[in-house]
């Protein structure tokens, strides 16, 4: 196993694990995987700090490599008794090798119209649903009702032509072991996207995203 997926398996274990007793303990051990600015800003990289997780067992499922620093390792993970996929962006730096995060941003009412079900049929794994927006050729999977949508938190869609490079930030609901209170957490994604001149949009890949949280 390679640096960054060694790295990204350990902070699979740090972040799919979570429980308000242990909410410090943490936050200070996501501050070794995170860049200081991510880890001031969000230190609980988007838990909502209700509800519990246990990671079971976990293995890494494969790396895609993006350029010569970044890429997106994905790991398989049982939480709760449910298998889940996380994909985890890492960065190399001077340092080593961190866990980058997610965006913020504002994107055009074409797209925001679209996403919330697009996402919904994403993480449901729903096929005939995903159909419906994947481009010609293109096929998508989702999470296969691993984690239920909540909301999308971020949304930033570059100018360009017919095809964007759109990234978001959604907000998922997590099966819990605790009754009282509901435990969310927030991923998010890049999503390669073409448009029509009818002004609809398909979606020709989707991955965990290496943009980094609150990046502008």
């Amino acid at each position: 196993m390679g640096v960054a997926e060694a790295w990204a398996a350990q902070f699979a274990e740090v972040y799919l694990t979570f429980s308000p007793a242990t909410q410090a303990q943490r936050e200070q051990e996501l501050a070794a995987f995170l860049p200081t600015g991510v880890a001031a800003a969000n230190p609980d990289l988007g838990w909502n700090g209700t509800g519990q997780l246990t990671l079971q067992s976990e293995q890494v499922a494969g790396i895609t490599v993006r350029d010569r620093q970044h890429a997106v390792v994905a790991v398989l993970a049982t939480v709760n008794g449910q298998l889940m996929e996380l994909g985890v962006p890492v960065i190399a730096v001077a340092r080593g090798v961190v866990v980058e995060g997610g965006s913020d941003p504002v994107a055009p009412n074409e797209v925001i119209r679209e996403l919330p079900a697009f996402i919904q049929a994403y993480a449901n794994g729903d096929s005939a649903a995903l159909s419906r927006f994947a481009a010609r050729g293109a096929w998508l999977t989702g999470l296969g009702g691993a984690v239920t949508f909540d909301s999308i938190a971020g949304l930033h869609v570059p100018p360009g032509g017919a095809t964007r490079q759109i990234t978001v930030t959604v907000i998922w609901q997590l099966p819990s072991q605790v009754s009282s209170g509901l435990a969310e957490i927030v991923m998010t994604y890049h999503m390669s996207a073409v448009a029509l001149q009818s002004g609809k949009w398909y979606v020709t890949e989707i991955s965990a995203s290496t943009e980094a949280v609150g990046a502008k």
